[in-house]
């Protein structure tokens, strides 16, 4: 762990325990340096979960990807009001123990993918990919919606199922920006 690492863990926790609220996004790639490895060992304490494999699921993928699963199974908590389909780039799956406070969000096949509960007075989220929420996977099918609820229930805001194509409006840059940009840096200038 890294050096004053616990300490800063530790005040995290105690922030959501005393009623905060926390969204925690993890990469799930392989490397030392990443979150996944340096968060969930000492968050998932006394929480009885741990990470998994890589989800895979050939039947129902983005981009010709089985690791680009788009999910459309999901549990009871408010951040996916008015969500039917949600795509994650790589992600992890959750061991969830029987004695563990956190349920599933969203689930493949019925394996967790993205966990939510109480710890103490507040509430923890998380997820193990970082890429859809980007402006390059923002779009695809509601993760709008899911970023915008997951927004209102952490400022403990209601949430309303509004239509995609308004929350793509409020959007700074999306991915068809960034093909034009693409684009008019391709073509010469006259």
């Amino acid at each position: 762990m890294i050096k004053g690492q616990q300490d800063f863990n530790k005040l995290i926790m105690d922030y959501v325990r005393d009623g905060g609220k926390l969204f925690l996004l993890t990469s799930s790639m392989e490397t030392g340096a990443n979150a996944q490895y340096i968060l969930t060992p000492y968050f998932s304490k006394g929480l009885n979960f741990s990470a998994g494999g890589y989800v895979r699921n050939d039947d129902s993928c983005g981009y010709g990807d089985p690791y680009q699963v788009k999910f459309t199974e999901f549990g009871n908590h408010p951040v996916t009001k008015g969500v039917k389909e949600v795509q994650l780039f790589v992600s992890r799956y959750y061991n969830l123990k029987e004695n563990s406070p956190m349920s599933p969000v969203i689930l493949n096949k019925g394996q967790p993918v993205m966990i939510g509960g109480k710890l103490g007075n507040g509430e923890l989220l998380y997820v193990s990919d970082t890429v859809w929420l980007q402006p390059t996977r923002v779009d695809q099918c509601d993760n709008i919606k899911l970023m915008c609820n997951v927004i209102k229930f952490l400022m403990d805001q209601p949430i309303v199922d509004t239509p995609k194509e308004e929350l793509m409006k409020k959007l700074l840059i999306t991915e068809k920006d960034i093909e034009s940009f693409e684009r008019q840096e391709c073509i010469p200038a006259p």
